[in-house]
């Protein structure tokens, strides 16, 4: 599961960027939390539990892990395995009347090992089903991992280069993301939508949060579901 995720950060690294509080003085550590992530990084993360329609109350916790370590300017700012906490902001489960189902979620912040917390203000860009297998990673013939300590300018597989310094406001806003991309689409940091999740759709909501909606069935999201957040 954690390999589908290598081929994410070759684009990701290049728009993540974080601010950190003023310099150190001769007798702080040099391991600073950074107390922000910058607008307009993309974040990959991975669902640890499944959040289900059905089951799911408004307030409900969401958690998420990142997969990979994530790197600003050569040095691990944020580990491997930091947790990601959210909550359901809206739900509306399927029922034998009303088939249509709906599943809005936020995500608030990052909590590290250390007990530090750095807050989250950011909307879900893309979404992928889990894929299962350990040759997931193989099979989809991406690059080794990795990383760009620099920030500079990086060609993704589709050609489009990446911005270290884009914004939120650089991508699509309005309206319903693209959905149901082929399900062997790998994340990238220009992703958008829903991949291999078919009859599943991603809409901005009106409370902050990103609203996942089905016509026919109930919304759920398993476990190991892989999600691109982008800061605002």
């Amino acid at each position: 599961m954690q390999k589908i995720f290598l081929i994410v950060l070759v684009f990701v690294l290049p728009v993540f960027a974080l601010a950190q509080d003023p310099a150190p003085t001769p007798n702080a550590s040099s391991n600073q939390t950074p107390t922000k992530i910058s607008p307009g990084s993309v974040l990959p993360i991975e669902l640890s539990k499944t959040v289900d329609a059905k089951k799911a109350h408004t307030g409900d916790p969401v958690l998420g892990k990142i997969p990979n370590d994530l790197s600003s300017n050569g040095k691990v700012v944020i580990p491997k395995d930091a947790k990601v906490m959210g909550h359901v902001a809206e739900v509306k489960p399927s029922s034998h009347d009303n088939k249509d189902s709906k599943l809005g979620i936020v995500f608030d912040k990052i909590s590290l090992k250390d007990g530090s917390e750095i807050p989250l203000v950011a909307e879900i860009q893309a979404i992928k089903a889990p894929v299962m297998g350990s040759d997931a990673y193989a099979s989809q013939g991406a690059p080794p991992p990795q990383n760009n300590p620099t920030g500079s300018n990086q060609k993704s597989e589709m050609g489009a280069a990446t911005d270290p310094n884009a914004t939120v406001s650089q991508q699509p806003q309005s309206g319903a993301l693209p959905t149901n991309a082929p399900a062997d689409q790998p994340l990238t940091a220009s992703t958008q939508g829903v991949v291999g999740m078919k009859g599943i759709t991603l809409n901005r909501g009106t409370m902050q949060d990103s609203v996942f909606s089905s016509q026919d069935k109930n919304v759920k999201l398993e476990s190991g579901t892989q999600i691109l957040l982008r800061t605002k």
